[in-house]
Protein backbone atom coordinates (compact mmCIF):
# COMPACT_ATOMS: atom_id res chain seq x y z
CA UNK A 1 0.00 0.00 0.00
CA UNK A 2 1.47 3.38 -0.83
CA UNK A 3 0.27 6.84 0.45
CA UNK A 4 0.84 9.59 -1.71
CA UNK A 5 1.19 13.53 0.60
CA UNK A 6 0.77 15.52 -2.98
CA UNK A 7 -2.10 13.77 -3.89
CA UNK A 8 -3.98 13.58 -0.68
CA UNK A 9 -3.32 17.27 -0.06
CA UNK A 10 -5.35 17.54 -3.73
CA UNK A 11 -8.26 15.28 -3.26
CA UNK A 12 -8.84 16.86 0.16
CA UNK A 13 -8.77 20.54 -2.07
CA UNK A 14 -10.80 18.92 -4.41
CA UNK A 15 -13.47 18.18 -1.69
CA UNK A 16 -13.02 21.01 -0.01
CA UNK A 17 -13.54 23.66 -2.84
CA UNK A 18 -16.67 21.28 -3.60
CA UNK A 19 -15.15 21.95 -7.45
CA UNK A 20 -16.81 18.22 -8.63
CA UNK A 21 -20.01 19.99 -7.78
CA UNK A 22 -19.22 23.28 -9.18
CA UNK A 23 -17.95 21.39 -12.40
CA UNK A 24 -21.08 19.17 -12.64
CA UNK A 25 -23.35 22.38 -12.70
CA UNK A 26 -21.19 24.21 -14.93
CA UNK A 27 -21.55 21.25 -17.30
CA UNK A 28 -24.82 19.95 -16.73
CA UNK A 29 -27.10 23.12 -16.74
CA UNK A 30 -30.07 21.30 -16.44
CA UNK A 31 -31.75 23.70 -13.08
CA UNK A 32 -34.90 21.39 -13.14
CA UNK A 33 -33.28 18.68 -12.10
CA UNK A 34 -33.34 17.38 -9.09
CA UNK A 35 -28.95 16.10 -9.05
CA UNK A 36 -28.29 19.35 -10.44
CA UNK A 37 -30.50 21.57 -7.53
CA UNK A 38 -28.80 19.30 -4.57
CA UNK A 39 -25.09 20.26 -5.84
CA UNK A 40 -25.95 24.01 -6.67
CA UNK A 41 -27.30 23.85 -3.51
CA UNK A 42 -24.40 22.50 -1.94
CA UNK A 43 -21.60 24.15 -3.66
CA UNK A 44 -22.98 27.75 -3.50
CA UNK A 45 -24.70 26.91 0.31
CA UNK A 46 -28.11 27.60 -0.49
CA UNK A 47 -30.33 27.26 2.39
CA UNK A 48 -33.65 28.00 1.32
CA UNK A 49 -36.99 26.66 1.67
CA UNK A 50 -39.23 24.42 -1.43
CA UNK A 51 -40.88 27.49 -2.69
CA UNK A 52 -38.19 29.80 -2.88
CA UNK A 53 -35.78 27.25 -4.23
CA UNK A 54 -38.78 25.86 -7.04
CA UNK A 55 -39.37 29.63 -8.21
CA UNK A 56 -35.60 30.55 -8.60
CA UNK A 57 -34.49 26.54 -10.28
CA UNK A 58 -38.06 27.69 -12.22
CA UNK A 59 -36.47 31.22 -13.59
CA UNK A 60 -33.30 30.09 -13.62
CA UNK A 61 -34.07 26.66 -16.06
CA UNK A 62 -35.49 29.81 -18.18
CA UNK A 63 -32.71 32.14 -18.27
CA UNK A 64 -30.05 29.10 -18.80
CA UNK A 65 -29.19 29.51 -22.62
CA UNK A 66 -29.35 32.91 -22.60
CA UNK A 67 -25.09 33.90 -22.41
CA UNK A 68 -26.47 37.65 -22.74
CA UNK A 69 -28.06 37.76 -19.63
CA UNK A 70 -27.03 40.39 -16.87
CA UNK A 71 -26.31 40.81 -13.33
CA UNK A 72 -29.32 43.65 -13.20
CA UNK A 73 -31.90 41.63 -14.95
CA UNK A 74 -31.38 38.14 -12.83
CA UNK A 75 -31.36 40.32 -9.75
CA UNK A 76 -34.52 42.27 -10.43
CA UNK A 77 -36.43 39.38 -11.53
CA UNK A 78 -35.44 37.15 -8.65
CA UNK A 79 -36.14 40.59 -6.63
CA UNK A 80 -39.79 40.34 -8.70
CA UNK A 81 -40.65 36.74 -8.21
CA UNK A 82 -39.31 36.15 -4.06
CA UNK A 83 -39.74 39.42 -2.92
CA UNK A 84 -36.12 39.29 -1.80
CA UNK A 85 -32.59 40.98 -2.75
CA UNK A 86 -30.55 38.08 -3.63
CA UNK A 87 -27.35 39.50 -4.45
CA UNK A 88 -25.74 36.73 -4.05
CA UNK A 89 -27.66 33.88 -5.55
CA UNK A 90 -28.03 35.90 -8.44
CA UNK A 91 -24.30 36.37 -9.42
CA UNK A 92 -24.02 32.61 -8.65
CA UNK A 93 -26.64 32.05 -10.95
CA UNK A 94 -25.32 34.33 -13.73
CA UNK A 95 -22.01 33.06 -13.36
CA UNK A 96 -23.23 29.41 -13.76
CA UNK A 97 -24.56 30.40 -17.28
CA UNK A 98 -21.73 32.58 -17.79
CA UNK A 99 -18.76 31.30 -16.59
CA UNK A 100 -16.57 34.63 -17.60
CA UNK A 101 -18.81 36.78 -14.62
CA UNK A 102 -18.00 36.52 -11.46
CA UNK A 103 -19.32 36.28 -7.97
CA UNK A 104 -20.35 38.27 -5.25
CA UNK A 105 -20.77 37.00 -1.85
CA UNK A 106 -19.63 37.88 1.55
CA UNK A 107 -15.84 36.85 0.87
CA UNK A 108 -15.54 38.83 -2.39
CA UNK A 109 -17.53 41.94 -0.74
CA UNK A 110 -14.50 41.57 2.72
CA UNK A 111 -12.31 41.32 0.05
CA UNK A 112 -13.31 44.41 -2.09
CA UNK A 113 -13.78 46.37 0.75
CA UNK A 114 -17.44 46.73 -0.53
CA UNK A 115 -20.96 46.72 0.99
CA UNK A 116 -24.14 46.83 -0.24
CA UNK A 117 -26.31 49.45 1.33
CA UNK A 118 -30.19 50.43 1.53
CA UNK A 119 -33.13 50.28 3.83
CA UNK A 120 -35.81 50.02 0.99
CA UNK A 121 -35.72 46.92 -1.70
CA UNK A 122 -34.85 49.29 -4.40
CA UNK A 123 -31.90 51.37 -2.43
CA UNK A 124 -30.81 47.33 -2.07
CA UNK A 125 -31.14 46.44 -5.70
CA UNK A 126 -29.32 49.99 -7.13
CA UNK A 127 -26.74 49.31 -4.82
CA UNK A 128 -25.97 45.51 -5.59
CA UNK A 129 -25.97 46.99 -9.36
CA UNK A 130 -22.97 48.81 -8.45
CA UNK A 131 -21.39 46.97 -6.07
CA UNK A 132 -21.56 44.26 -8.81
CA UNK A 133 -19.96 46.97 -11.81
CA UNK A 134 -16.75 47.24 -9.43
CA UNK A 135 -16.57 43.70 -8.33
CA UNK A 136 -16.29 43.36 -12.46
CA UNK A 137 -14.38 46.16 -12.83
CA UNK A 138 -11.79 45.25 -10.06
CA UNK A 139 -11.60 41.62 -11.39
CA UNK A 140 -10.69 42.46 -14.70
CA UNK A 141 -8.01 44.80 -13.75
CA UNK A 142 -6.60 42.34 -11.13
CA UNK A 143 -6.78 39.56 -14.23
CA UNK A 144 -4.11 41.92 -16.25
CA UNK A 145 -1.68 42.35 -13.32
CA UNK A 146 1.03 39.77 -13.70
CA UNK A 147 1.52 39.12 -10.66
CA UNK A 148 -2.25 37.25 -10.12
CA UNK A 149 -2.38 36.08 -13.95
CA UNK A 150 0.81 33.97 -12.63
CA UNK A 151 -0.77 33.00 -9.82
CA UNK A 152 -4.20 32.32 -11.34
CA UNK A 153 -2.38 30.46 -14.14
CA UNK A 154 -0.78 28.13 -11.23
CA UNK A 155 -4.06 27.75 -9.78
CA UNK A 156 -5.64 26.38 -13.42
CA UNK A 157 -2.34 24.25 -13.57
CA UNK A 158 -3.20 22.55 -10.63
CA UNK A 159 -6.48 21.85 -11.10
CA UNK A 160 -6.13 21.78 -14.90
CA UNK A 161 -8.21 18.28 -15.37
CA UNK A 162 -11.16 20.50 -14.29
CA UNK A 163 -10.76 23.62 -16.82
CA UNK A 164 -11.57 26.75 -14.55
CA UNK A 165 -12.23 29.90 -16.48
CA UNK A 166 -9.28 32.71 -15.20
CA UNK A 167 -12.45 34.23 -13.32
CA UNK A 168 -13.84 31.07 -11.73
CA UNK A 169 -10.00 30.61 -10.32
CA UNK A 170 -10.02 34.64 -8.97
CA UNK A 171 -12.86 33.72 -7.22
CA UNK A 172 -11.87 30.21 -5.84
CA UNK A 173 -8.48 32.43 -4.58
CA UNK A 174 -10.75 35.59 -3.13
CA UNK A 175 -12.73 32.92 -1.58
CA UNK A 176 -9.73 31.29 -0.03
CA UNK A 177 -8.31 34.36 1.14
CA UNK A 178 -11.60 35.38 3.12
CA UNK A 179 -11.47 32.48 4.45
CA UNK A 180 -8.04 32.20 5.82
CA UNK A 181 -8.96 35.83 6.98
CA UNK A 182 -12.22 34.71 8.44
CA UNK A 183 -9.80 32.96 11.12
CA UNK A 184 -7.30 34.99 11.81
Amino acid sequence: MHINFNECQRNMMVQYMSLDDYVYTRDNLNPRDSEFQRRFNSFYKIRRNKEWRDTYYSYFDEIKDNKNISFDEILKQIYEKTHNVEASFSSKMLATIRPEMPILDQFVLTFFNLVIEGYTPEERINSAMEVYRKIVEEESKMLKDPTVKKEVKQFKEYFMDYKISDVKALDYMIWGQGRVNKYE
